[in-house]
């Protein structure tokens, strides 16, 4: 993204690889609280900033070609600032939610996907506890159309469908998860990582 940050009369211009309109009000602050502590230049700190590649999990592009991108986006909130960064784009969104967790939120979290996705794969996050066939039952119940869901509760193949579908003008937004290392089922960690499944998967074919 190219930016115009403007400072009382003082314009600068700066461009950046990471992507959400969210994420240039978190650059922004991070410029303003730079230049009141260290007084430089904001030429100079944007310069600094174009080579910031972004936090790993966080609106991470983990290939182009196809376009797909991994976000820790775990509330209806925070899915929405996600999703509706694409706005010219074919979205797929691969989403859970966490077990023992809040589940008024669920229901929220379909009805954003339902929203913005093109392709909505719904799969299992961390169940802990739960039922994560359950889990899945509370989000549908916010979709008020499953003609284009499916619903895959392995979430390494929740994937692999997903890269199997994609055009063009897609983009492949799986959420929930961001860099974890791994997926807790009960009270045991199992190693998943979503950016390892997606490299391992496209160097398959």
């Amino acid at each position: 993204m190219h930016v115009a940050l403007q400072h009382f009369d003082q314009t600068v211009n700066y461009s950046t690889s990471v992507t959400g309109l969210f994420n240039i009000y978190n650059l922004t602050a991070a410029i303003a609280a730079s230049h009141i502590l260290t007084k430089k230049p904001l030429e100079q700190i944007c310069e600094a900033v174009e080579n910031f590649a972004g936090v790993s999990g966080r609106m991470e592009t983990v290939s182009s070609d196809p376009y797909v991108v991994i976000d820790f986006a775990h509330t209806p909130d925070g899915m929405k600032e996600v999703l509706q960064s694409f706005p010219t784009k074919d979205i797929t969104v691969i989403f859970g939610a966490g077990g023992d967790r809040d589940k008024e939120k669920r229901p929220l979290m379909g009805r954003v996907a339902f929203h913005y996705a093109k392709k909505i794969i719904v799969t299992s996050d961390n169940p802990r506890f739960e039922d994560p066939d359950l889990i899945i039952e509370d989000i549908l119940k916010g979709i008020p159309k499953l003609d284009n869901v499916e619903v895959e509760i392995n979430r390494k193949l929740a994937i692999k469908k997903a890269l199997k579908e994609v055009s063009d003008n897609s983009v492949v937004l799986i959420l929930g998860k961001g860099d974890e290392e791994y997926q807790t089922i009960y009270d045991k960690k199992f190693p998943l990582n979503d950016k390892n499944i997606v490299n391992k998967l496209l160097s398959e074919g």
